[in-house]
């Protein structure tokens, strides 16, 4: 499903589509940073590829071009406009953290009024995005509840957590655990 920034594909056997970030061709406003995340054969682990702060035609995004061979039932790519943070790799999404034995990965497009706080639990952002505190927190609240994946969660009780996070700003998200894939817009 495209939304602004944020491209979410689920397919129902692998897929080895080609990307083309036409915003790091010239004449366009260049991003601040860009990434593309994926489950490698069916993997539980995922493969991210991404830059912060990308010059035109960066080598980067060449890789991305020629890695034809990419091929997974499940993508998440996020072209980023900095709200929160600096332009670095660790506030560049899609973010991956590993849970219930699989890697989980997260990309939100929005931003939130104002910091979470903080829900206690082995997951801590690394960078500084409002993006990484909404994945943490999602995580622990996971943690707390051994939901050990996405099929095992309660939907209803998401959409609530989802609905608290829209009254904070903007909540345009996905979130995948490689087998699953929740898409929210808000």
């Amino acid at each position: 499903r495209a939304m602004p920034n944020l491209l979410a594909m689920s397919f129902e056997g692998e897929l080895a589509p080609s990307f083309t970030l036409h915003c790091l061709e010239p004449g366009h406003t260049l991003p601040d940073g860009w990434g593309l995340g994926y489950y490698p054969a069916g993997e539980p682990s995922a493969a991210i590829l991404k830059e912060p702060a990308p010059p035109q035609g960066s080598m980067r995004s060449q890789l991305a071009l020629a890695w034809e061979q990419v091929a997974s039932s499940l993508f998440v790519l996020h072209i980023r406009h900095a709200t929160w943070g600096a332009l670095s790799d660790a506030n560049t999404q899609p973010f991956a953290r590993t849970w219930g034995r699989r890697d989980w990965l997260f990309a939100h497009a929005g931003s939130l009024d104002e910091r979470l706080e903080e829900i206690p639990g082995p997951f801590e952002p690394v960078g500084s995005t409002d993006t990484e505190e909404i994945f943490c927190q999602f995580l622990n609240k996971c943690v707390e509840r051994n939901w050990r994946s996405l099929a095992e969660t309660d939907l209803d009780v998401i959409v609530g957590w989802l609905s608290e996070l829209n009254e904070k700003g903007g909540m345009t998200m996905c979130l995948s655990d490689g087998r699953d894939l929740l898409v929210h817009t808000d």
